[in-house]
């Protein structure tokens, strides 16, 4: 996945339910001794509501 994918959300969180769509606009990562970890920043679109952007893991979204 990279910046400028569009992507569904699996994993419910307070305020977005599994199935809302996002665009991904950054992709960070994380590294420690044994491994990396990469964080993916989405701009959240929800009906009726301001633009959102959040971080998930890769394993919690799905491309569309």
């Amino acid at each position: 996945m990279t910046p400028g994918d569009l992507v569904k959300i699996t994993r419910n969180a307070i305020g977005v339910p599994a199935g809302t769509i996002g665009l991904i606009t950054k992709v960070e990562c994380a590294e420690d001794n044994h491994f990396k970890l990469f964080y993916y920043s989405v701009l959240i679109y929800r009906k009726g509501k301001d633009l959102t952007e959040r971080r998930y893991l890769r394993e919690d979204l799905r491309l569309v």
